[in-house]
C-alpha cells in the first residue's frame, strides 16, 4: 500500500477517533476498549 492511499485511509480514522473517543470515567474503561475492539473488526 502506497503512502498517499494509506493517507487517504488514516486521516478520517483518525479524525473520528479524535472527535469521538473522550476519556471515561469510573468503571466504563473496558466497555469502552470492547466498543472499539468491535468496531475495528468490523
Amino acid at each position: 500500500m502506497n503512502l498517499e492511499r494509506l493517507n487517504e485511509i488514516e486521516n478520517p480514522l483518525l479524525h473520528i477517533v479524535k472527535h469521538d473517543v473522550v476519556p471515561a470515567l469510573g468503571c466504563t474503561e473496558p466497555i469502552s476498549l470492547a466498543l472499539a475492539s468491535a468496531t475495528a473488526a468490523k
